[in-house]
């Protein structure tokens, strides 16, 4: 048996695109549009004709995060530089998953920096360090709000059979 840790992983359910827009809380007809949009949600799961995206658990947190930002009134473009900031930095190989993402408050906010829950928010921009300019995810309160509604979408949906 190996001492090593091993490395943080996501639950295992995944969802097709309409029951992953109903626990996003996003219409699946304005998901497309972003999806298909030069400057809309860049970071849905690469699918094939014939075949329906699945979402995974980092997938809905960025679903989530995008519909949660247009609906505060970000651009779609802004919305999914944050959403697919998150969603990348999600993937990284973690022992213990962060519980904050934070990014600089700046024209190119692409940098990520991972975070405890008591750290600070610091950036060194310009040489200079900057504590009031950053925007900040809580990964621990995304990841139980979301695990709660694929949990209950996942019980609702393995006690129907047949087709629509």
């Amino acid at each position: 048996m190996s001492n090593q840790l091993k490395s943080f992983q996501p639950i295992a359910l995944r969802f097709r695109t309409k029951l992953a827009c109903e626990i996003a809380g996003i219409d699946p007809l304005r998901l497309n549009e972003a999806i298909a949009a030069k400057d809309g949600y860049k970071c849905a799961p690469v699918t094939r004709p014939g075949r329906a995206r699945e979402y995974g658990e980092f997938d809905l947190i960025a679903l989530f995060l995008f519909r949660f930002l247009t609906t505060l009134g970000y651009s779609q473009s802004l919305a999914s530089t944050y959403a697919c900031g998150v969603l990348e930095a999600l993937t990284h190989d973690y022992h213990e998953l962060p519980e904050r993402f934070d990014f600089p408050l700046n024209p190119f906010p692409d940098e990520v920096v991972a975070c405890t829950a008591d750290e600070p928010t610091t950036f060194v921009h310009s040489e200079n360090f900057v504590s009031y300019a950053t925007v900040g995810f809580n990964i621990t309160l995304l990841r139980k709000e979301i695990q709660t509604r694929m949990q209950a979408i996942a019980e609702r949906e393995s006690t129907v059979f047949g087709d629509e």
